[in-house]
């Protein structure tokens, strides 16, 4: 299963949410591109880093990309996944520089000195309710 083919829309929508957010902040506007996934799967990759928490869920897709890995969860209330992916990331000692709820989806950007991870939560008719993780290497 291609990531181009699970969550295109998605992607679209978390790329507006982070630059409105992005915006609304001040902050700079992170680069959410899940098209440049390796070998998307639903299976967790093995070198995927377990000081990133992820949400409860089942894995829509999952893949290596050329800067860290891309991961979208499934979720039945993805606002309140939001949240819950929001509080696990800070209570893991990541700092968030972005964060902002819009029109039923939400986006942020936390980061640590290993890490950036930007996450997207909202609903696509296609694609269900999910939470998009996009880890970077910093």
């Amino acid at each position: 299963m291609s990531i181009r083919s699970v969550v295109p829309a998605l992607a679209v929508s978390a790329a507006s949410l982070l630059l409105l957010a992005g915006c609304a902040s001040g902050a700079a506007t992170p680069t959410v591109n899940p098209t440049d996934a390796i070998n998307a799967t639903t299976v967790m990759p093995g070198d995927f880093p377990p000081s990133v928490p992820l949400i409860d869920g089942d894995i829509l897709t999952a893949s290596t990309t050329n800067a860290g890995w891309v991961v979208w969860i499934k979720t039945s209330d993805p606002i309140s996944s939001y949240g819950d992916a929001a509080s696990a990331l800070q209570d893991a000692g990541f700092t968030p520089s972005a964060d902002q709820s819009i029109n039923g989806s939400a986006g942020g950007v936390f980061t640590n000195d290993q890490f950036t991870v930007t996450v997207t939560a909202g609903s696509d008719a296609k694609y269900q309710n999910a939470v998009g993780y996009q880890v970077d290497k910093n």
